[in-house]
């Protein structure tokens, strides 16, 4: 950098949910952490899991309770911790707090901003579709206009955002995980008697919030197809979220009820991906998500939808095999073949890992977030 005064680094984030893009950050910040030349720190406005793991990780952090402050005091609270912190930089990743931070940056002489676009925004209902439609423009007026540099989390939220704002502004810095992180603990044996799942069956599962951007109906109705062809095989997805009901509800409707499992949000993900012979996403759009990555670094074979970033991840029939969304019978169909076929299963898990160990590792992604800092600042 040519000068040892490190560059203050603050990441605005809400931390209202623990999803992917949250479990993106709490990479990015770990790997950030072990660069001398950084002081990195992030200011949050709700307390939960993502509070959690930084403290966990030993990364500093302010708390600025979203709930006990309107949206003017979050302001001008964010206004005046930046201002006392003496901040060169910040980095907000979602609009509330791009909104916000940004605004609370420029009015505290604060030039330099950056904004991750971890993914594309996500339909509503009603009225809180229009509410929610009114921040998003403002978002997006606020990244024309205040920040620096955009970060999208795949090519294709980048192609979409160049359009907006602006091809030099928008650069693509994909998801990435933490190879070292995925630690098996418990063995499969005793996974599989905690699920109910006897030693003769195959498991063919996914995981994520169970929102219905996620399509996981569509994996229910593949799951009764495969049924009709595969009686030893058991389905599960691992998460939680507002369309649960509708899917225990789909399953009964399916009579596929007891075959199919809902476990819930669980702590010990990466050891129910472990037991699994296939892992299936069903999304109607995607950045890159997290899962898929944890679950290619585990070297499942992955049969997904060809949506968003997932074919910047998955080369089809090499590391994965692609589909297109809304389609039960293709999924059917590929799961059938992986199930039959135990070599190319396991060729295709291996090849899986090796795609992530060459091009999507948390050292990678924090080198290139690293460059456009320096780039910015110095």
């Amino acid at each position: 950098m040519g000068t040892d005064k490190k560059i203050k680094v603050c990441h605005l984030i809400s931390g209202d949910l623990w999803a992917g893009a949250e479990a993106q950050i709490t990479i990015l910040l770990s790997q950030l952490a072990k660069e001398k030349h950084l002081e990195n720190f992030a200011l949050i406005y709700n307390r939960g899991k993502l509070a959690e793991e930084l403290k966990r990780l030993n990364i500093s952090f302010h708390i600025l309770e979203e709930k006990e402050n309107n949206p003017m005091k979050l302001f001008i609270k964010t206004y005046r911790w930046l201002k006392h912190q003496e901040v060169d930089l910040i980095h907000t990743h979602r609009y509330k707090e791009n909104i916000i931070g940004s605004l609370a940056a420029r009015m505290g002489g604060i030039q330099h901003i950056v904004r991750t676009y971890h993914g594309m925004p996500e339909p509503f209902e009603g009225f809180k579709n229009i509410k929610y439609k009114f921040y998003i423009l403002l978002d997006y007026l606020i990244s024309k206009l205040l920040v620096k540099k955009i970060i999208t989390a795949s090519f294709d939220i980048k192609e979409k955002l160049s359009q907006r704002l602006g091809e030099k502004k928008v650069t693509s810095i994909p998801n990435s995980v933490n190879l070292d992180s995925l630690k098996i603990e418990k063995a499969p044996r005793r996974v599989r008697q905690m699920l109910g799942v006897g030693d003769d069956c195959t498991i063919i599962g996914s995981a994520g919030r169970l929102v219905p951007i996620k399509g996981y109906q569509v994996f229910l109705k593949a799951a009764q197809l495969i049924k009709q062809r595969e009686s030893k095989v058991k389905f599960l997805i691992v998460g939680d979220g507002p369309e649960k009901s509708n899917l225990e509800k789909l399953s009964d409707e399916l009579k596929i009820s007891e075959d199919f499992l809902f476990p819930g949000y669980r702590e010990d993900i990466q050891d129910i991906i472990n037991v699994m012979d296939i892992f299936v996403l069903t999304s109607f759009h995607e950045g890159i998500p997290m899962v898929l990555l944890e679950a290619m670094g585990l070297e499942k074979p992955i049969v997904a939808t060809k949506v968003g970033g997932i074919p910047e991840v998955i080369t089809d029939q090499i590391s994965g095999a692609l589909i297109e969304p809304n389609d039960p019978e293709d999924l059917a169909q590929k799961s059938l073949y992986l199930l039959q076929e135990r070599e190319i299963r396991e060729k295709m898990g291996s090849e899986a890992k090796r795609r992530i160990e060459e091009s999507f590792t948390a050292e990678r992604m924090a080198q290139r977030v690293l460059e456009i800092y320096q780039s910015m600042v110095r």
